[in-house]
């Protein structure tokens, strides 16, 4: 029984560091990216309808 609440508590504590892990990542691959604008634009010439 005790190496299950050891086993989960081992595994939750992984999934929270990984989070914790990817959230960094990400708030500082935020602030490094430039914002992107704008979208689809319609496009022109022989070949296109």
């Amino acid at each position: 029984m005790r190496a299950i609440v050891r086993a989960v508590r081992q595994a939750a504590a992984a999934v929270s560091v990984a989070a914790a892990v990817v959230t960094a990542l990400r708030l500082r691959g935020r602030v490094a990216a430039p914002m992107q604008f704008g979208g689809w634009r319609r496009l022109s010439g022989p070949g296109l309808r």
